[in-house]
């Protein structure tokens, strides 16, 4: 019994989340997803990861609300109308400025890249270095598994 409508609910707090912080909350709403299994399971725990942008309760209740996993429990358009973080007040340039700067910075930091990049990198190596050996001494039936290893870096 799939609903259409929490669904387009379920991507408008992705497309909120990534929209105030800047990058998504998860790879992918599966419980194999770290970050969607914490925000499920262990929601302070979630907000724990994202403290550096010190986001309001009420942005928090409304994420959380859009992305429950039981889509009869989901926010509907209504619940979001009502949500404190939606009927807040809209801030000027100035305030907005000053309220995404420690966002934007942290964002904008060298080391932040650079440290994703250097674990995606070390998982490569190893995963070469792991298969090599194989790759050379068996049939090129070793590929398509080294491959999908490779893939799954993402």
């Amino acid at each position: 019994n799939y609903d259409r409508v929490k669904g387009d609910m379920f991507s408008l707090g992705v497309l909120l989340f990534v929209m105030v912080l800047g990058l998504p909350p998860f790879r992918s709403a599966r419980d194999s997803d770290g970050y969607f299994s914490r925000l499920r399971d262990r929601p302070a725990n979630f907000w724990k990861i994202f403290r550096d942008f010190r986001l309001s309760e009420e942005f928090k209740e409304l994420f959380q609300g859009l992305t429950q996993r039981n889509q009869d429990q989901r926010f509907g358009i209504s619940e979001v109308k009502q949500s404190p973080w939606f009927r807040g007040e809209i801030l000027g340039n100035d305030e907005l400025h000053i309220e995404m700067e420690p966002r934007d910075k942290m964002l904008r930091a060298p080391n932040w890249l650079e440290k994703a990049r250097g674990k995606v990198l070390y998982k490569l190596k190893s995963l070469i270095s792991m298969h090599t050996e194989q790759l050379s001494t068996q049939s090129s039936k070793s590929w398509p598994k080294f491959c999908v290893n490779v893939a799954m870096i993402k």
